[in-house]
């Protein structure tokens, strides 16, 4: 988070709720969207993929939508082979689809919106 706020991006914090999962954080300079981040445990596809179809899957369940997704690489870059992957991330799926994803990178240097297809 300290990445994105270092790009001078406004962000409001939202409340865990320990009795059901919340959005992490409103991204004010996107239109206060409920952007849920996170970083994957490998920077293969495999990997992003499972972390945001958890948290997609486990929000439905709860009568939540999570469509909006911030992914952090940290210092790593973004792959071109990589970004296509991520951009077809709707089309492996039909019940848990994402509305727009997000790749900061290059230790924060860089952030990219992926266009889903």
């Amino acid at each position: 988070m300290e990445r994105l706020l270092g790009r001078s991006e406004s962000l409001v914090w939202i409340p865990k709720d320990p009795s059901r999962p919340t959005h992490d954080f409103l991204w004010v300079n996107h239109g206060s969207a409920r952007t849920e981040m996170k970083t994957p445990r490998s920077y293969r596809y495999e990997s992003i993929r499972g972390r945001i179809h958890d948290a997609v899957k486990s929000a439905k369940q709860h009568g939540i939508t999570k469509d909006v997704f911030l992914i952090d690489l940290g210092d790593e870059k973004l792959l071109p082979a990589l970004r296509s992957q991520l951009a077809r991330y709707n089309q492996d799926r039909q019940r848990y689809q994402i509305r727009e994803l997000w790749i900061m990178s290059a230790d924060g240097r860089r952030l990219e919106r992926i266009h889903l297809q």
